[in-house]
């Protein structure tokens, strides 16, 4: 911050917000319990930015977190309803969340080396850092190949060998594959690929940690033998 920047402690009051809960995996109102509001320009004021940081409570399940809404004159956009022009806020929430994409359950089923890349691929595609997801989402696909003991020399050869190993479908191996170029285009020629994208493909990763290593365990606390008679 420069000599110019200014930070000063506000009324939290009337502050409140609709944002996404990391608990509710819904865009809940948020209590804004505190709130900082700082500011700074340059020296001739051509370019002026704002902040306010506040601490922020769900009102349903009541969990805390942090919100940033930051406002910059160079970035104007037009009011939807009023057709005004206005500064966009950038907002940010800690920890990093997108509403209807939580972490899988029994998260914990999975081997520690799938279990550290999936946790890592999910932040960064709720830090909307969509480079990172396509690499993390193909990084995963090789944990999965690592954890199996299915050689090859290249991860095309490793993804059939999930499916002659009658890990996957033949189906699922073409699946893997459509991920397998998202991430090396994502590494090689840096390319971003849409949220949209990447959720979808976030998905498909999910489903096939489900396959492969949370559903056999839960299927394994069923009964081991079945009723002699009777439906």
């Amino acid at each position: 911050m420069s000599k110019r920047a200014t930070c000063t402690v506000m009324s939290a009051e009337g502050k409140d917000k609709w944002l996404a809960c990391q608990e509710c995996n819904a865009e809940t109102y948020h209590k804004v319990l505190a709130l900082v509001a700082t500011s700074d320009s340059t020296p001739d004021n051509d370019i002026c930015v704002s902040s306010d940081f506040m601490i922020v409570q769900c009102q349903g399940c009541r969990a805390v977190s942090f919100c940033e809404e930051a406002r910059c004159t160079e970035d104007v956009g037009q009011d939807p309803e009023t057709g005004e022009l206005i500064l966009v806020p950038i907002v940010k929430l800690y920890p990093s969340r997108i509403v209807g994409r939580p972490e899988l359950q029994d998260l914990y089923d999975l081997p520690h080396g799938v279990y550290r890349i999936y946790r890592e691929t999910h932040s960064a595609l709720c830090n909307k850092l969509p480079v990172l997801a396509s690499a993390g989402i193909r990084a995963i696909i090789e944990a999965i190949c690592q954890e199996k003991a299915v050689s090859g020399k290249d991860l095309k050869k490793r993804i059939n060998g999930l499916a002659q190993a009658g890990i996957i479908t033949v189906e699922g191996a073409k699946i893997l594959h459509s991920l397998r170029f998202m991430g090396n285009q994502a590494v090689h020629k840096i390319k971003a690929h849409t949220e949209l994208e990447l959720c979808a493909a976030f998905d498909v990763v999910e489903y096939l940690l489900k396959g492969v290593y949370i559903l056999p365990k839960q299927a394994a606390k069923l009964p081991r033998q079945m009723p002699s008679s009777g439906s």
